[in-house]
């Protein structure tokens, strides 16, 4: 008696090997028979073996690389080459020195892949980081805080690490073009692998790498406007209003005037006080002085600082790429420029920042990395900045402008403003070769500023020893 076991429409036994493009075996890949629920999975050794029909399809599937799909036919052996996929790195967490997929994740983190950061149109990562990472915030003075503040005092900002190192950059410092992914380690997990230096938190940073295939070129580019504020939403007082204000100051409380503005004291006098202090020294009539006050009354400070002081916002980003590589060799550069011409005049800034990653297997035990990144900053910007004229005591702090002092004068030139007393100018007379007091808010924007540039470098270095399928020694760092 023997029994005989034949194969069910054509369905037979295919086996083979998965490799990477290296030629190693991938171990765990899954393997499906498509529209069915057999599987199996690559042993360590990468080889697999599934019953399958001529009209079947296999599909191999593994975090890390690109899907495949190859038709069964009458073939019983299929070996497979995977590349790698950079798509797929948002089913992987990179805590730095490691990298593992989401189930085997044990802390707190968020992950941003290069898909949300390219749907979104900005030049600062910071930016594009904010909204995306839960816990993650970033306040009015572009510093990043993840889940609260750890203390009071000391350095509340989180651990920047970048290819696998820690580094003193700051996030906006980077090209958000050449960003692959970040990875938000946002609890006590991460003091396992950075100790006391990741108590705020920290932020990987994974930049791209180049691809096996032939050289690709690309370019993306974008240009951004943000229009004029729009300085009626302070709601401020008129101009009538802060006369009226300051008389009623003077009338309440004469001797503050008489004594805070006496001829020794230095500070800046609004025109509302010198008035006062011109007509009660004599140097003024009353008509002169409800002349002058008439044309404080009728002046348009604000109206006239939000159309020659402010401007549209003007940002141009260009990015170009360069990668690609053979088996043995990959290579990515990115070269991106950045001009930006503020809402405030006199402002703006120039970025270049070039990255260079290369890849290098001279053996298959070997693997040696390099990068590079060249970062050069120029940015201009007035001595006094929007910001501090638009506070509540905006004009007062700048030398005693008020919102009834005008900027420019009904024939389009100039308004100078002089903040001293008539006392004061008396005792100024007497030192030769001193300056004239009179400034200008436009003219001080432009001849009074602060230039700044920034030339800096990041090596980064790495070699990676195979000692065998699973075991690996890395050895590296980075130095700026």
């Amino acid at each position: 008696m023997f029994l005989l076991v034949l194969p069910m429409f054509g369905q037979g036994r295919v086996s083979g090997t998965v490799r990477d493009a290296n030629g190693d075996p991938v171990p765990g890949v899954a393997v499906f028979v498509d529209g069915t629920s057999t599987a199996t999975s690559t042993g360590l050794d990468g080889k697999y073996s599934i019953l399958a029909k001529e009209s079947d399809v296999l599909r191999f599937s593994c975090i890390g690389f690109e899907e495949v799909t190859v038709a069964v036919g009458k073939r019983g052996v299929i070996d497979v080459t995977l590349t790698e996929s950079m798509e797929s790195l948002d089913d992987v967490v990179v805590t730095g020195y490691q990298t593992i997929s989401k189930e085997r994740a044990t802390g707190s983190y968020g992950i941003v892949t290069s898909d949300k950061l390219e749907s979104k149109v900005n030049t600062n990562l910071k930016s594009l980081v904010e909204g995306n990472v839960a816990g993650l915030v970033l306040d009015k003075n572009g510093d990043i805080t993840i889940r609260g503040i750890s203390t009071i005092n000391a350095e509340k900002k989180p651990l920047i690490v970048v290819d696998g190192y820690p580094t003193e950059v700051s996030l906006d410092e980077l090209n958000p073009n050449n960003i692959e992914n970040i990875t938000v380690l946002k609890d006590g997990v991460a003091a396992s692998i950075y100790g006391s230096r990741s108590a705020n938190g920290v932020i990987v940073v994974t930049t791209k790498s180049g691809r096996e295939g032939k050289t690709r070129v690309g370019y993306s580019g974008f240009f951004k406007m943000v229009a004029r504020p729009d300085l009626d939403y302070l709601h401020m007082a008129s101009a009538s209003d802060f006369v009226d204000g300051h008389l009623s100051q003077y009338e309440q409380d004469d001797w503050y005037l008489n004594s805070y503005f006496a001829s020794t004291n230095p500070n800046s006098i609004p025109s509302v006080y010198r008035l006062l202090l011109d007509k009660n020294d004599g140097v003024i009539s009353d008509s002169q002085f409800t002349s002058g006050l008439a044309s404080l009354r009728n002046a348009d400070g604000l109206g006239q600082m939000e159309k020659y002081m402010f401007r549209e916002e003007l940002t141009q980003s260009h990015n170009v790429t360069l990668s690609g590589g053979s088996k043995d060799n990959t290579y990515n550069l990115a070269v991106n420029y950045t001009n930006t011409k503020g809402n405030y005049i006199n402002t703006a800034n120039n970025r270049l920042n070039v990255d260079l990653k290369n890849t290098w297997n001279p053996w298959k035990f070997l693997t040696i990395s390099t990068a590079v990144n060249v970062r050069y900053d120029n940015s201009t910007a007035p001595y006094t900045s929007y910001s501090t004229l638009l506070n509540q005591n905006c004009f007062y702090n700048y030398w005693g402008w008020m919102p009834y002092n005008n900027i420019v004068n009904e024939d389009g030139s100039l308004a100078y403003y002089n903040p001293t007393s008539n006392r004061l100018n008396k005792i100024y007379e007497g030192y030769p070769g001193l300056k004239d007091l009179s400034f200008n808010p436009i003219e001080d924007a432009y001849d009074n500023y602060v230039n700044a540039s920034i030339f800096a470098t990041r090596l980064t270095g790495t070699l990676l020893f195979k000692i065998f399928d699973g075991f690996t020694a890395q050895i590296g760092g980075n130095w700026t």
